[in-house]
């Protein structure tokens, strides 16, 4: 080490790590298609390169509280297949994606106002499905590289 050197030179800190892709889809009264305004988030979200770079897809569905417990999870996962399809049919692969119905235990908004009486808004925001996209994992160094299949080809002829 050089003697005019004295202070130790420290490296940056990493880069925080990267944040989830998100989006929120909403559904009309008790439906379970999606619309137009609905596949244009969904297509926008397509276009983010970091959709395309990001790991799992989780597919959340959402329902508001009118209705049975069981027929509002039903709802949830129809609208989050509903969602799942509609990204297969723009070339996402099914196993990058995960569905998860949860009917109307996760609201956005209260279903009905403090005095009991309806609130049509909130219901509308509780339809829904949200998508959230996980960062891509970065390869870890360590791990072997896969093999190509002409290299298996040769360890099995070695080993006959």
């Amino acid at each position: 080490m050089r003697p005019e050197v004295t202070e130790e030179v420290t490296p940056p800190p990493p880069p925080p790590p990267p944040e989830p892709l998100r989006a929120v889809i909403a559904f009309g009264e008790s439906g379970v298609r999606l619309d137009k305004a609905a596949q244009a988030a969904i297509d926008a979200l397509i276009a983010d390169p970091r959709f395309a770079e990001g790991g799992r897809i989780t597919l959340s569905g959402h329902s508001e509280s009118s209705g049975s417990d069981a027929d509002n999870l039903a709802v949830s996962r129809r609208r989050a297949e509903a969602v799942r399809d509609y990204l297969m049919s723009r070339g996402v692969p099914a196993e990058r994606m995960i569905v998860i119905a949860l009917g109307e235990r996760r609201p956005l908004e209260p279903n009905a106002n403090p005095d009991g009486s309806d609130f049509p808004d909130g219901r509308q925001r509780n339809r829904r499905v949200e998508i959230l996209v996980a960062p891509s994992s970065p390869a870890t160094p360590d791990e072997p590289a896969p093999r190509k299949s002409s290299e298996q080809a040769d360890t099995k002829e070695r080993l006959l």
